[in-house]
């Protein structure tokens, strides 16, 4: 026993350790290593050969199992709060970054919806321009036609391709009150509407020859015997209103010599226009109203007479009985005779 003691006290320490290892019978313990602090790694077995020879073997040493570093809470908890401040930052920065992303493909969208508006306005507005021209165009073309109409009718133009210039020859009618004063074919009387309908160029020709004829019968013939009886038609166009291939305007007619000729005043009728074109600009359809006892009576003043007889616009009618010689013409020169009364072949 002596001797076993001696052996393990002359044994060398283990490597790294400081400590002695004791044994009892064929076991010992070997030392920790040489640190304060606790080492990590996991304990190994460790042997010893025995040096002395009389009870010679191999000494197993039990394995020390050596205690965990205990966890510091602390630690963990500024890790973990790291950690989570961490993840929201790339949360955030992840969120920032998509909504610069929405943000330019907003604006973007709303640059390109401006453009959009933007041309689309100038392209109405140049639309609107180009319409107001056109319509400002057309109305000018359109009163310059109707003009044209009316200067042709008061030079009791004989020329029918002028008329058929501005007058569509297949359509065309008038619309005129009837009127007494002056001759007119009985067809053309619509009684029911107390008016008459004058078809086609000729018809308007021949209607315009009427007029002048009731207006040089103002004209005192023995003072002046080739004297011509001179007027003009105005149309107000400040107020016209257009309406579609329409125009409805006021009109005036008034005389400028009447007086110089021997009549006691100038006369002048005021009245309203209808006026219907088509697509070329000619005029199907013109009405004109205008009141006929206003205009009967200042012919009655112009001539200084009492009374005013009906003319007779019919063959039969001027072959009735009249007091006073009755010659019917035609309203175009030279005023060719076509029938005359009884009272007229006696003169």
């Amino acid at each position: 026993q002596q001797q076993q003691q001696q052996a393990a006290a002359s044994a060398p320490p283990a490597a790294g350790g400081r400590g002695r290892g004791r044994g009892r019978g064929n076991t010992a313990s070997t030392g920790r290593a040489g640190t304060k602090r606790r080492a990590k790694a996991s304990p190994a077995a460790a042997t010893a050969v025995n040096s002395a020879g009389g009870l010679g073997g191999t000494i197993d040493f039990i394995p020390s199992i050596l205690p965990k570093a205990p966890v510091d809470e602390a630690e963990a908890a500024m890790n973990e709060e790291e950690d989570r401040l961490r993840v929201a930052r790339e949360r955030n920065r992840e969120h920032a970054r998509n909504t610069r992303i929405r943000k330019k493909a907003y604006v973007d969208k709303l640059k390109v919806t401006v453009e959009e508006l933007c041309h689309e306005r100038d392209v109405l507005v140049s639309e609107r321009a180009g319409a107001a021209n056109l319509l400002v165009e057309m109305h000018n073309t359109r009163t310059d036609v109707l003009m044209s109409f009316f200067a042709l009718r008061s030079a009791n133009e004989r020329r029918r391709e002028l008329w058929s210039s501005i007058l569509d020859e297949s359509r065309f009618l008038c619309l005129l009150p009837v009127t007494p004063y002056r001759s007119f074919p009985a067809s053309e009387v619509q009684a029911a509407r107390c008016q008459r309908t004058v078809l086609g160029i000729d018809g308007m020709m021949a209607d315009t020859s009427s007029l002048h004829v009731l207006l040089n019968s103002l004209v005192d013939r023995t003072r002046f015997p080739s004297a011509r009886i001179k007027f003009k038609y105005t149309v107000v166009t400040e107020d016209a209103v257009v309406a579609g291939n329409q125009v409805m305007a006021r009109w005036i007619m008034s005389t400028s010599n009447a007086m110089e000729c021997g009549a006691n005043m100038e006369v002048s009728k005021r009245g309203m226009l209808c006026c219907k074109f088509n697509s070329s600009h000619k005029i199907t359809g013109l009405e004109l109203m205008f009141d006929v006892m206003a205009f009967m009576l200042q012919l009655k003043q112009a001539a200084g007479t009492d009374s005013f007889a009906v003319v007779p616009n019919t063959v039969q009618t001027c072959q009735k009985s009249f007091d006073l010689p009755m010659v019917m013409t035609l309203a175009e020169r030279p005023y060719t005779i076509v029938q005359i009364n009884r009272q007229w072949e006696d003169m």
